[in-house]
């Protein structure tokens, strides 16, 4: 006799992070989770757990077994990243193989190739269970962009949990190193990880089309695209007077580090009369300017998406999707970028001549704001094509519930 619809059992979703699920997202990847998370609950019985990392843990043996694999890695030439390291304890492991057991899920979530160690396990496991992992971007590319970028490392949402000094060694004297290091090992986890995950997911098909040619012809299928969704609240139109710019992102990020700094040597040098407002928290000081301030946290993006801004967003590091750029189009507010400002999102001119019409944008918005506006009108059309709501949340859909 078969079962009405309302009697057919949920299929089960296991999400396994490496931060907590925040109903209250700041940053892009935790806009991301949650909105994996509430596309996946209404379809399925999902249950959510943290993969703690090791400063989190603070398990002396924990940190004795990472440094033992950490060297025998170099005798055998079999070396993992530091970051797979860092979410390499097994205790930590076997707790959430033993959650997956009892929890018995048609599919299993792995949040970054940091986790690579964890979904091995899960793998041997559960041999039958679909894992899939979100790469978000590829970290051995993003490696190198800071290897480019005199080996600043971001330390992101772990830096709270590591000790200020073996910060100041990582920043320091280690720098050049690990970033070479991570670089060259990561680039081999990222390939060993399509061993074992039945699904792996991209942020960027920019970064897809770099990592399609480094996999096996048999893995290649493996491999997809899943962008952020965006949802265009308001209509794009040219700004209302008086106009200003304006900039979001702590200085705590390599990436809004290196844009700051190139937007207060603009106005330094530049002196454009078109005021630039910066929003987020600082943990450094910047030289007074005129016309350009900062605003510190803004408690609502309305705040900041005002109907006389322009979003001033030039990008330096390669890599993902910048989410702000996404905001600031879902808002109606149009974006003066980059070429890397759109990697990821729409395709725009890199030429000498693009570098200068960007100071021409700054120094005299009025007269040169409008080939930067078509290009936020064009990324528009192609977002509503290709990233609505809907349209995302029916790719994680198929791609954590495919029966």
């Amino acid at each position: 006799m078969l079962r009405r619809r309302s009697e057919v059992a949920k299929q089960k979703v296991l999400m396994v992070l490496t931060r907590p699920l925040n109903k209250n997202p700041q940053s892009g990847r935790e806009k991301i989770n949650l909105f994996i998370h509430q596309s996946l609950e209404d379809a399925a019985t999902v249950e959510v757990v943290e993969f703690h990392h090791l400063f989190r843990l603070k398990h002396i043996p924990g940190f004795i077994s990472a440094g033992f694999k950490f060297l025998t890695g170099l005798v055998s030439g079999k070396r993992l990243p530091l970051q797979a390291l860092l979410f390499s304890d097994k205790r930590e492991i076997n707790r959430i193989v033993q959650i997956a057991r009892h929890f018995k899920p048609d599919s299993i979530f792995v949040e970054s190739e940091r986790s690579f160690l964890l979904f091995k396990a899960l793998s041997a496991e559960l041999p039958t269970t679909r894992i899939v992992c979100d790469f978000d971007d590829l970290l051995s590319r993003r490696m190198r962009e800071w290897a480019s970028h005199n080996n600043s490392v971001s330390l992101g949402y772990v830096a709270r949990f590591i000790p200020t000094a073996v910060q100041k060694l990582i920043n320091g004297p280690l720098a050049a190193w690990l970033c070479r290091y991570e670089a060259a090992t990561l680039s081999q986890l990222e390939e060993a990880c399509f061993n074992d995950a039945d699904q792996v997911i991209l942020l960027s098909s920019a970064e897809e089309a770099i990592l399609m040619p480094r996999l096996p012809k048999h893995q290649k299928a493996k491999l997809h695209v899943i962008p952020p969704a965006c949802n265009i609240r308001k209509t794009l139109k040219l700004p209302n007077q008086p106009l200003r710019f304006v900039f979001i992102g702590s200085d705590s990020l390599l990436q809004n580090r290196l844009t700051i700094d190139y937007l207060v040597k603009q106005w330094q040098t530049l002196k454009p009369v078109t005021p630039l407002v910066i929003y987020g928290k600082m943990n450094r000081q910047y030289p007074a300017v005129a016309n350009l301030s900062f605003a510190g946290f803004a408690d609502t993006l309305d705040d900041v998406y005002t109907p006389n801004s322009m979003l001033l967003a030039p990008a330096f590091v390669k890599g993902g999707i910048k989410t702000k750029i996404l905001e600031s189009l879902e808002y109606g507010t149009m974006v003066v970028g980059n070429q890397i400002s759109w990697e990821g999102i729409s395709p725009i001119d890199a030429s000498e001549q693009r570098k200068l019409a960007l100071q021409n944008a700054i120094v005299s918005p009025h007269d040169h704001l409008l080939p930067f506006f078509d290009e936020s009108q064009a990324a528009i059309m192609h977002l509503q094509a290709t990233s609505t709501t809907d349209q995302i949340k029916q790719r994680w859909l198929n791609c954590m519930l495919p029966n």
